[in-house]
């Protein structure tokens, strides 16, 4: 599971505006994105200013939108 993490992880890198890689719908991270990777979500956060990708967290599906 770590290296298909990995590998999504590299993927956001090199574009992290991805279509199949969704806006979240939250009050609390308003501009957070998530990526898929199997029953996990990567929950990152663009800052176009700083020109970095940060990693919020990586959560079960399941809970994905109990946290957010």
């Amino acid at each position: 599971m770590i290296f298909r993490i990995e590998k999504k992880y590299i993927e956001i890198i090199k574009n992290p505006y991805k279509s199949s890689f969704n806006e979240m719908k939250s009050e609390k991270c308003p501009k957070c994105r998530r990526a898929r990777v199997g029953d996990y979500r990567i929950v990152y956060f663009v800052s176009e200013k700083q020109k970095i990708i940060e990693i919020i967290d990586i959560i079960p599906r399941s809970n994905d939108y109990r946290l957010f």
